[in-house]
């Protein structure tokens, strides 16, 4: 039996191969993201291109990210090799956590953020050196529900600005807040907003702000927050600077190359349903099965129904 001595040599006359952490896919995510969801939802994309002609500028993508006041993961650090056991400073065992709800569009433009706060009165100093432009709103739990998600939905019009000549695209995960609000629906199309929805449990892949700005803004709000306490000795972070720390580090991450990069790399703008190789697709091959006949795939965006043919005429395996 080959042991490490040949693994290692192996190892070191083939430079292309390399040890690495496989990267963890759930059994939801392997099953949603499958040749069947994703082009029903190019189909439904390029339906809507093909009416409204949107332009950059009027494609827009909102998601939510949760703050705590510790930080999830750590940066690197570096150390005496051998060294046991290295820690860092952090606030607390457990954060508080404060919603923050973000968006951005195809042209590279990032809205003001809105703040869930976990608290049930309007408290001011909360917002203190916040992003400019941003606003908070208030609930018990920090997280964010159909009436918070509304407030920042009637501030949206204020800066996309859409109307019967202009309308606006706005592209959102499938959340409870999102897709169980009739009053969000009836908002949306008496002021000429498009709703489209991503496949479930396709995000990951499908969703811009998902797939290039989250995890940066993630390691730059830890960043900030470990020279908060540098600076700070002896005191703790609490909500009180979660504005603060939270501009600092989406000054950093928000910007129009990584904005426009998102929406390239998702094959949304510019439009392009072929951007994912077809390895990325393996993991639904455990949950395949024939299609239907008679099966239909229906999309419904907030303007229209848009009813779609079976796409075993187009693939001979599709995955489901």
């Amino acid at each position: 039996m080959a042991g490490k001595d040949w693994l290692y040599g192996f190892l070191k006359r083939r430079s292309k191969l390399a040890l690495r952490y496989p990267e963890k896919t759930s059994i939801v995510r392997a099953k949603g993201f499958n040749c069947v969801a994703i082009n029903a939802f190019f189909d439904l994309l390029d339906s809507l291109y093909s009416k409204y002609k949107f332009s950059p500028n009027d494609i827009y993508n909102a998601d939510e990210t949760g703050i705590l006041t510790v930080a999830n993961k750590p940066s690197k650090v570096l150390a005496l090799s051998g060294k046991k056991q290295v820690g860092t400073l952090t606030s607390a065992e457990r954060g508080v956590l404060v919603t923050a709800e973000t968006c951005v569009n195809a042209a590279g433009n990032f809205l003001p953020p809105m703040f869930v706060f976990p608290r049930k009165k309007e408290n001011l100093l909360l917002m203190y050196d916040a992003p400019p432009g941003s606003f908070a709103v208030y609930y018990e739990s920090g997280w964010i529900n159909k009436e918070t998600f509304l407030v920042w939905f009637k501030k949206f019009f204020e800066h996309s600005n859409p109307g019967p000549k202009k309308p606006v695209l706005l592209i959102i995960d499938g959340h409870n807040s999102h897709t169980k609000s009739l009053e969000l629906v009836n908002l949306a199309r008496a002021n000429n907003v498009v709703l489209l929805c991503f496949p479930p449990h396709t995000t990951h892949r499908l969703q811009p702000l998902d797939v290039s700005f989250m995890a940066p803004l993630s390691t730059f709000y830890e960043q900030e927050t470990r020279k908060w306490l540098i600076n700070h000795p002896g005191r703790c972070i609490t909500i009180h600077q979660v504005g603060k720390l939270f501009k600092a580090a989406f000054s950093r991450a928000a910007t129009v190359q990584t904005a426009v990069k998102e929406f390239e790399k998702t094959g949304i703008y510019p439009f392009n349903r072929d951007e994912f190789p077809e390895y990325l697709f393996a993991p639904s091959e455990t949950t395949e099965k024939p299609l239907d006949n008679t099966s239909e795939i229906k999309q419904a965006s907030c303007n229209e129904d848009v009813e779609h043919q079976p796409h075993h005429q187009l693939l001979k395996q599709c995955r489901l």
